[in-house]
């Protein structure tokens, strides 16, 4: 049976010590405040263009 990749990350994920798991998933936190706020940023840019090929 092949695993999916959560359950190799949750496996890789449990064998980590108690630290290095609070870092990890400090590090995914970051990532994903990280991805939304590009996605922010990207979202804003394209409106700007969209405004500025109005005026």
């Amino acid at each position: 049976m092949q695993k999916t990749r959560s359950e190799e990350m949750a496996m890789i994920f449990r064998q980590l010590a108690p630290i290095n798991q609070r870092y990890l998933l400090m590090m995914v936190y970051v990532a994903d405040i990280a991805e939304k706020n590009a996605r922010k940023k990207h979202w804003a840019q394209m409106e700007n263009r969209q405004g500025n090929h109005e005026a």
